[in-house]
Order: C-alpha cells, then structure tokens, then sequence
C-alpha cells in the first residue's frame, strides 16, 4: 500500500520519471503473466498469450508497463470463478499520420463490470462494493487492495502517451460475463529520464 500510495503521488505531481528504452511488449506480457502464476494455478485458471512477437518494438519503460499488466492480470484471476480464462492479444497499427501504436487486449471470464463504473474504476480509491462479499465456487474472490491499482495503471499508460479503458456487457456473478482491458502504447515517447 505504501509503495502504491508513493506512486499515486509521483503521478499526481508529475515527478514520475520513466526509464525508457525500447521495449518487445512480448517480453512484458510473460514476465507478467509470470508474476500471476501462483494465483492463476491456485485458481484453476488458464491464460492463453497470443503471438506477440509481430508486434513492432516500443519505446518505454519495461517495468512500468510490467507493473500496469501484472495488475490486469491480478485484477482478472481475483474477480473470476475457479477455471476461468484469460487471454492477452496484441495488435499494432501504424495510422497514415506516422503516429502508430501497440493495442495490448486482456480479457477474462469474470464477474464483469457495469457500465456506469467503466470509467469509475480508474479512479483512486474507488471499489464497487465490499470486495469481501464474493465468493465463487469453493475459493471466494480474493478482494481487493485499496482500490489504487487501476488508477495507477491509467497514470502509467497516460505517463507513456497511451490510453486504457475497459469494456464489458455488464456485471453479473452467476453469468460471469467478463470484461475486456485495452491497453494502447505509442511507438515512440518523446520524454526520458
């Protein structure tokens, strides 16, 4: 919580200094998955990575955007039943303006969210209701931190020139409907530590 709050303020103030470099957002997405695997077995879970190695070399910090995913995946193997997927997919695209990026998709078979709290979730501090109350099967969802985890994600990816946003038909814990992370990153950052 501590370290969480340090980066809330480092964003909030602006003196979060990103390490750029380039980046294969491939190797990001393992070392996250990685960081979820524990959970992921626990759970019964099953993560599916598609071919990312296409996609076109980034320039920005690995270990922040390490952090943003690992917390996409945590947030998915917490708020799913026992034996639900996860899949990361990427795509790039390269507009006629020069401006191109790298869109990364994590989508789970979760409780989902409702609209109203689509943009809500990224904001500090916010949690829908008492994590504590769902349970799913035999193991009950593993709640939540302090409700920061997605704002920082959005201070991360903006930090990077990027955009994230969720998608998901709406919440329902019996029809775990799910919920669709998109996290999209500029091929080029203009500002480096």
């Amino acid at each position: 919580v501590v370290d969480a709050m340090m980066d809330v303020s480092m964003l909030e103030t602006g003196s979060l200094k990103l390490r750029i470099t380039p980046v294969q957002i491939g190797g990001v997405i393992d070392r996250a998955v990685a960081s979820v695997a524990a959970g992921v077995q626990e759970r019964g879970h099953a993560v599916t990575v598609g071919d990312l190695s296409s996609l076109p070399v980034i320039q920005a910090d690995a270990a922040r955007l390490e952090q943003v995913f690992s917390g996409l995946l945590s947030n998915a193997v917490k708020f799913m039943p026992n034996g639900g997927e996860i899949s990361v997919m990427g795509l790039a695209a390269s507009p006629l303006t020069g401006k191109g990026y790298v869109e990364i998709l994590v989508a789970d078979r979760g409780i989902g969210i409702d609209p109203e709290q689509r943009e809500l979730i990224f904001e500090k501090f916010y949690r829908p209701e008492n994590p504590l109350l769902h349970s799913t099967n035999a193991t009950g969802f593993k709640g939540a931190g302090p409700g920061l985890g997605l704002s920082i994600a959005r201070g991360l990816v903006q930090a990077h020139g990027g955009r994230i946003w969720a998608e998901s038909p709406g919440r329902d814990e019996k029809a775990c409907p799910g919920s669709t992370f998109h996290v999209r990153l500029p091929l080029t950052q203009p500002h480096s530590e």
